[in-house]
């Protein structure tokens, strides 16, 4: 089914995941500030279009820089008021939550995309830990079951915000079809 998009946008794992598929990705976005995330990223592809946060480290930048991948330059709004005077003058600032998810929806309407289909996001793992995506390298610690609406998930409080989030992102852009799978 993922197959079957013109335009694909990943996130985390998912550009190397889809990439050894052979899956089209179309734009790879990142917002993650932890040096282990350029090795996530696995290979860069000279077809994609990278969205990369100002804040991730610089062994990611190095990444794409070394296998000459397109890069597009985003910067992510903090609400500590002293980092604004790094930031350049005029240049959009991205809101979006606590994880990548969120911002890479407001990305995608941002380039013009409101009809989305969503795969693989998570806020929730299986009682082993187990998820749908690979193993993760630093997977969280404090995860605890939660009820919402009379179902269960084992999740932690970061993961419980970001599912808030993008519901609250929606209800702001009414505009924005989203489809939900998995």
């Amino acid at each position: 089914l993922v197959r079957d998009f013109k335009t694909g946008y990943t996130c985390s794992g998912a550009h190397e995941y889809l990439c050894e598929r052979g899956v089209g990705v179309t734009y790879h976005v990142d917002s993650d500030p932890r040096a282990y995330k350029a090795d996530i990223l696995g290979e860069p592809r000279r077809d994609v279009e990278y969205l990369i946060s100002s804040i991730c480290h610089p062994t990611y930048f190095d990444k794409l820089e070394l296998y000459h991948a397109r890069v597009k330059l985003w910067h992510m709004l903090f609400l500590e008021p002293e980092i604004f005077q790094y930031y350049p003058k005029m240049e959009w600032i991205m809101t979006g939550g606590h994880t990548v998810g969120p911002r890479t929806i407001k990305l995608a309407r941002m380039m013009g995309h409101a009809n989305l289909h969503m795969f693989g996001f998570d806020g929730s793992v299986a009682l082993d830990g187990a998820t749908h995506a690979t193993e993760h390298p630093h997977p969280p610690t404090d995860l605890d079951w939660i009820e919402y609406e009379g179902k269960r998930y084992y999740t932690n409080p970061n993961w419980e915000d970001h599912a808030a989030i993008v519901l609250r992102d929606l209800d702001r852009m009414p505009e924005v079809r989203t489809t939900w799978y998995g």
